[in-house]
C-alpha cells in the first residue's frame, strides 16, 4: 500500500533504539526524511547512520535531549494527550496531523532485559516470564517496536487524515476497558 509519505519530513524523539528507532526506520523506508533525537549521543549517531544507510533517505541525528524534572508519568502522559488534542485542533487546518500513541508492554531491549532479570530473580527461564507477560494481552505475544512503528507510520500518512487528536493504544489488546 502506498502511504503517500514520499518526500515528507518527520521528527522522531527517542530515535536511537526501541520504539523510536523502529518508527524512524519505518518512516524512512516510506520515503520520509527523518530527524531523530535521543538522550544518548553515541547510540543516536549510530542509529542515524544505520537508518540513512538502510533507507537511502536523509536522516539527521542530533540534539541529544535531557531528562525533565521528576514529574509523575501519569501527569506527563495526561499532558501529552491534552497537548496532542490541542495541537490537532490548532494545526489541523494547516494539514498537520497530531495524535498520541500509547504503547503497551513492548519487546524493546530495555523491557526484555527487565523481564530476563525478573526471571533470574525468580529462578525460572526467561522465556517463561516473557510468555507470562504475553499471556496478559489478547494477541498472546509481546507487542514489538515494529508493531508500533507500523501504526505510527500509518497515522502519519494522508490515508489517516481523518484521525486527528486521538490517543491510540497500541497494546495488543492488553486493555480490557470498554469506552463508549
Amino acid at each position: 500500500m502506498d502511504l503517500q509519505l514520499q518526500g515528507r519530513r518527520a521528527l522522531v524523539t527517542g530515535g536511537s533504539r526501541g520504539i523510536g528507532r523502529a518508527v524512524a526506520r519505518r518512516l524512512a523506508l516510506e520515503g520520509v526524511d527523518v530527524a531523530v533525537c535521543a538522550r544518548t549521543e553515541g547510540p543516536l549517531e549510530e542509529a542515524g547512520a544505520a537508518l540513512a544507510a538502510e533507507s537511502g533517505r536523509r536522516v539527521v541525528a542530533g540534539g541529544a535531549a535531557r531528562m525533565a524534572g521528576s514529574l509523575s508519568a501519569g501527569a506527563r502522559n495526561a499532558s501529552v494527550v491534552h497537548l496532542s488534542k490541542t495541537l490537532a485542533w490548532e494545526l489541523g487546518g494547516d494539514g498537520i496531523t497530531v495524535n498520541a500513541v500509547h504503547p503497551g508492554t513492548t519487546a524493546t531491549e530495555a523491557v526484555l532485559a527487565r523481564l530476563d532479570a525478573q526471571a533470574a530473580q525468580r529462578g525460572v527461564e526467561a522465556a517463561a516470564v516473557r510468555q507470562e507477560v504475553a499471556g496478559q494481552v489478547a494477541i498472546r505475544r509481546l507487542v514489538t517496536p515494529d508493531d508500533i512503528a507500523c501504526c505510527v507510520t500509518f497515522l502519519c500518512s494522508p490515508l489517516a487524515g481523518a484521525i486527528r487528536g486521538e490517543a491510540l493504544a497500541v497494546n495488543g489488546g492488553g486493555d480490557r476497558a470498554v469506552r463508549y
